[in-house]
């Protein structure tokens, strides 16, 4: 006989929060920061280049959810900041 509060505790999907994608997106921005800080080698750079992309790309996708509050004056403001990180490691990578 199956147990009637298993299901109760299964979770209806496996939906994320928009936010929350961002939020991952932000800790592993900042750990290729890190690692990138510390080797400034061929994978490193190009993993925070990458990281800066799937930020950017996030906060594009927060622009066409509604309801949510204006917010478009900050991603502006990390856009262009991570714009001038990705700038900076491109300018590292073209050492390698």
């Amino acid at each position: 006989m199956a147990n009637s509060d298993t299901n109760a505790r299964t979770p209806a999907s496996n939906v994320v929060s928009p936010v929350a994608l961002l939020r991952d997106q932000v800790i592993r921005l900042d750990a290729a920061v890190l690692v990138c800080r510390a080797t400034p080698r061929k994978e490193p750079v190009h993993t925070l280049r990458k990281t800066t992309r799937y930020v950017e790309a996030q906060l594009a996708l927060l622009q066409q959810i509604p309801g949510l509050p204006q917010h478009e004056a900050e991603a502006d403001k990390v856009r262009r900041r991570l714009r001038s990180v990705r700038k900076a490691a491109g300018t590292v990578r073209d050492f390698d």
